[in-house]
Formats: structure tokens, sequence, C-alpha cells
């Protein structure tokens, strides 16, 4: 976070960009987004909380793609009491859910210590072969400063003619029409 600060980046901005930071298959979310559990739902209240977060999303939205499970249930529909346990960031009863319908689809046992082994081993590999490609260096790990650095008026007044017709901003010439 710290050359969010050094270039002027508001807090917020800067946490909407972290999932970016650690995926490991170029900038995208797929991994880490923490925006809803961070910001609206506030279940994340300290760096410590939010730095286990990005870990811990990456190993278990992995497992999902290893077993070919979709992300959206497990952190997109809470349960009701999910804001009562110990780490609802983790939503707990989901995991647990996941881990049962393994064991009971493949007949083997299966733990929550398990999944994020297997996916950590994965999770790894990826990171290992970016590394083979030359594409897992420092520097792909901030993403192109346009996209988190302030907006510019000359980047505005740009695009104001693409913007206008957008929105339908009436023109002068539209207005004499």
């Amino acid at each position: 976070m710290r050359q969010y600060k050094r270039a002027g980046i508001d807090y917020y901005q800067a946490l909407q960009q972290a999932g970016y930071e650690t995926a490991n298959k170029g900038t995208q979310h797929d991994e880490n987004w923490l925006i809803f559990m961070d910001m609206i739902w506030n279940q994340m209240p300290t760096f410590e909380d939010k730095a286990e977060a990005l870990h811990y999303f990456s190993l278990f939205r992995t497992w999902f793609s290893i077993v070919g499970l979709c992300k959206l249930p497990w952190n997109d529909i809470m349960p009701a009491d999910n804001h009562l346990t110990d780490e609802p960031a983790k939503v707990p009863e989901h995991v647990d859910n996941y881990v049962t319908l393994y064991t009971v689809v493949t007949g083997k046992d299966f733990s929550k210590e398990e999944m994020q082994r297997r996916s950590e081993r994965v999770y790894n590999l990826q990171i290992f072969f970016c590394l083979k490609m030359g594409k897992g260096l420092r520097v792909y790990d901030y993403p192109p400063y346009r996209s988190v650095g302030p907006e510019t008026i000359e980047e505005c007044e740009s695009r104001k003619e693409r913007y206008d017709k957008q929105l339908k901003v009436p023109t002068l010439f539209s207005v004499r029409q």
C-alpha cells in the first residue's frame, strides 16, 4: 500500500486493486475480490485481516478451479448467521459444506486443511509457470499507473465527445437542429 501513498492515491482505491496485484495470472480479480466483504459488510477491520483474506481467497478460489465449481455461491450468498462466526470473511459454513460435498461425491476423506494444501500446490505451480515464462516478476505485481492514478483533465477532454454521445448530452449542433 505504500506505493499508493507515495503516488497520492486514496487507500480505498488501492484496496480495490489488491486483488489485481496478488493475481498470478495477470491483472484480474478472479482470485481476490474483497470489496464487498471489506467496504460493504466490514468483515475485515484490520490490515492483518485483509492480508489474511487475500492469501485465503487465492487458495480457496484456486480450489474451485481445480474441481470445476462456481466461486459465486461461496462468498456472494452469505448464511444469515455468518457475521457471528470467528472468521466471517472466510464464510466457514460454506467451506464446511464444500468439504462435505467433496467427500460425498468422491467417497474420499477430505478436510479443510487438505483443501488448502492442494490449492496451495496448484497456486504455487501457477506462479512457478509464470516465472518460467518470464512473467512472474515484481514489475508485473503493479497495475499500470493509468488504472490507479488520478484522472487528468486532458484525459477527460480527449474523451468528451464520446462521453457526451453515450450520455446523450445535447451539443450546440443538436440544439440548433
